[in-house]
C-alpha cells in the first residue's frame, strides 16, 4: 500500500537470535504464518537482518528489478553418454545392495545414487509423498512396469516416464532447494510502497511462494535437476515399494535441500509385470 513506510516485524523473535529458534523448530508453521503479517516483512535470524518478500508479484518485480542483485543461478549438469553409464552402474549397485524386509535410512541411501545433495533429497521427499498419493503411486506403478519392467532407468526413458516425471517435477517445486534466495538492494528503491534502503538484504522462500500461488505442475517450468529425479526415482520404484515405518508424518529438514527429516522405510519387492511385446 503506497505511503507506507515500516516494514512489520515478523512476530516470534527472541533477544540475540531473533526469529532462528522458530525457523529451526519448524519452518514451515512459521513460514506459513508470515504473509498474514504482511506482503514485506523483517525477519532476524541471528546477527543477519533481512526483509522477507511473501508477495509472489513483489518477488517476481524484485527478481526482474535491476537494482536488487542476487547469485547467478547455478549452470545446469551437462550430461554426457560416460557419465549416464556411470550414474547407472552406480543406481544398480545401491538397489542391488537392499534385500527384502531391509529397513533403509532414506536420505543417505539416495545420496549414494544421485550426483547432488538436492535430486538427493528430492527423491527422499516423493517417496514420502508417494505413499500418501495412492493414486500417483498406482499411476507410476502401471507406468514404470510399462516401461522399465525392473530395471535401471535410462536417459532414453525419460520420454515414456510422464508420470514419474509429473511427481518429480513437483516434489522439486514443493520442496524447493533451499528455503530462501537472497538479493541485495544496490540502490534506495521502493516496493510493495515501502522504501527500501540501499543495501538491504531481501530473502524470498521459493516453496513459501509457490504453495500461496497454488501452482498447476504442467504449467509450470521444468526445474533443471527434474531429469535426475525422475531417473532415480523410477529405478527405485520400478524394482522395491517402499513402506514408511512410522505413520507420523516427518518434518522437514532445515538444510540447503529441504526434506523429510529422518525418513526410514522398510523395503518390500516391488510387482513387477513384464509387459508382452
Amino acid at each position: 500500500m503506497p505511503g507506507q513506510s515500516t516494514i512489520p516485524t515478523a512476530d516470534g523473535a527472541v533477544p540475540v537470535l531473533g526469529h532462528l529458534m522458530p525457523l529451526l523448530r519448524d519452518p514451515w508453521t512459521f513460514l506459513r504464518a508470515l504473509p498474514e503479517q504482511g506482503d514485506l516483512v523483517r525477519v532476524r535470524l541471528g546477527p543477519v537482518h533481512a526483509v522477507l518478500v511473501c508477495d509472489p508479484g513483489l518477488a517476481t518485480r524484485m527478481l526482474d528489478d535491476p537494482a536488487f542483485r542476487g547469485s547467478a543461478p547455478d549452470p545446469g549438469v551437462l550430461r554426457f553418454p560416460e557419465a549416464a553409464r556411470r550414474r547407472s552402474a552406480r543406481i544398480e549397485e545401491v538397489l542391488d545392495s537392499w534385500s527384502a524386509g531391509q529397513i533403509i535410512d532414506v536420505f543417505p541411501e539416495m545420496r549414494r545414487m544421485a550426483t547432488s545433495e538436492t535430486i538427493a533429497a528430492a527423491v527422499t521427499s516423493a517417496l514420502y509423498l508417494l505413499t500418501r498419493d495412492h493414486e500417483a503411486r498406482a499411476r507410476i506403478r502401471a507406468e514404470l512396469n510399462a516401461v522399465l519392467a525392473g530395471r535401471v532407468a535410462r536417459d532414453t526413458d525419460l520420454p515414456y516416464l510422464e508420470h514419474t516425471g509429473r511427481t518429480a517435477g513437483k516434489t522439486l517445486r514443493l520442496w524447493s532447494p533451499g528455503w530462501f534466495v537472497s538479493r541485495i538492494a544496490e540502490t534506495g528503491t521502493r516496493l510493495g510502497g515501502y522504501p527500501v534502503p540501499a543495501h538491504t538484504r531481501l530473502l524470498y522462500s521459493p516453496a513459501l511462494l509457490q504453495h500461496r500461488m497454488n501452482l498447476d505442475p504442467d504449467s509450470t517450468p521444468r526445474h533443471r535437476d527434474t531429469p535426475e529425479t525422475t531417473l532415480v526415482l523410477a529405478s527405485v520404484l520400478a524394482r522395491w515399494s517402499p513402506k514408511p515405518m512410522s505413520a507420523i508424518p516427518p518434518r522437514p529438514r532445515l538444510t540447503r535441500a529441504p526434506r523429510p527429516d529422518g525418513l526410514r522405510m522398510r523395503l518390500r519387492p516391488a510387482p513387477v509385470t513384464v509387459p508382452h511385446r
